[in-house]
């Protein structure tokens, strides 16, 4: 997926560096994983972020993370 999608991080483990999102646009039914290492910056626990995402073998995985302005 090329589009940016609004979701707000409903979870973030720091200590294991990954969390979740849900997508506040509908496009995903359920919560969209993402790893540290695709973020500009770090997110925390409520955090409205843009986020690109792709279908991964688990599940939705988040491939670009941007924290946005709410």
């Amino acid at each position: 997926m090329n589009e940016l999608y609004r979701g707000k991080v409903t979870k973030f483990i720091e200590s294991k560096g990954y969390g979740f999102i849900s997508c506040a646009d509908f496009e995903i039914p359920e919560t969209c994983f993402f790893h540290k290492s695709v973020c500009e910056t770090i997110p925390k626990e409520g955090s409205w972020v843009d986020f690109r995402y792709t279908q991964g073998k688990k599940g939705y995985r988040a491939t670009y993370v941007e924290i946005c302005e709410e």
